[in-house]
């Protein structure tokens, strides 16, 4: 019942409990000193929306944060699904040439004749 003048043409006296702390921030925010003497009404007016835009952006940009983490990755291991796809597709190709080469070796190795005993 921020508005209760406006409204009514009465205002409660318990209108602005609790936000003591932000009028106070606001207005340091917009220049005016803690100890008096410095400042102006313009300042002060500026500061106060100076922290309600900040104050919306960091509600803003906290539910994208819970909405962005609500969600999985579609691939947990990469952004790039076409190069895992590639390299793994490598890794086969040269692990499939090391064991062909390893297996021309033992059978070039095992072609050698053996005396009898």
């Amino acid at each position: 019942m921020r508005f209760g003048l406006a409204r009514f043409g009465t205002v409660d006296a318990t209108a602005a409990e609790g936000i003591e702390l932000s009028v106070i921030t606001s207005t340091v925010v917009g220049g005016v000193a803690i100890t008096g003497g410095v400042g102006t009404v313009v300042g002060a007016v500026l500061g106060a929306l100076l922290l309600s835009v900040f104050s919306s952006t960091l509600v803003f940009l906290a539910g994208a944060f819970i909405l962005a983490a609500g969600f999985p990755r579609w691939n947990a291991s990469s952004s790039y699904p076409r190069a895992d796809a590639y390299l793994a597709h490598r890794h086969a190709l040269r692990f499939k040439s090391e064991v062909e080469s390893r297996m021309s070796q033992s059978q070039a190795s095992n072609t050698t004749p053996c005396s009898p005993h």
